[in-house]
């Protein structure tokens, strides 16, 4: 999952995580403007990467919540197994 901000804008304090079918947060990856992965660039944006394979035919949740621009931010998708993605 990514999100993206515009590139002039001031992200701190991001955090995010991915959640199972069942609710058990899955072991992950975070890259935020505040602490960038290697490769990730040098943008303005969160990627949550899974650390292993996810599981098929399941449902996967990611929340995200940081401060832009000194606003809060909060974004919540469920990304189903046929990759659509339906907002919450």
């Amino acid at each position: 999952m990514t999100a993206n901000f515009f590139v002039t804008a001031n992200v701190r304090r991001a955090k995010a995580r991915l959640l199972d079918g069942d609710g058990r947060e899955v072991d992950c990856y975070l890259s935020t403007p505040e602490k960038r992965l290697p490769g990730t660039g040098n943008y303005r944006h969160l990627v949550v990467i899974p650390k292993k394979a996810l599981a098929p035919k399941t449902t996967y949740r990611v929340e995200a919540e940081a401060e832009a621009d000194g606003k809060a931010w909060f974004a919540g998708v469920a990304v189903r197994d046929d990759g659509r993605r339906t907002p919450r």
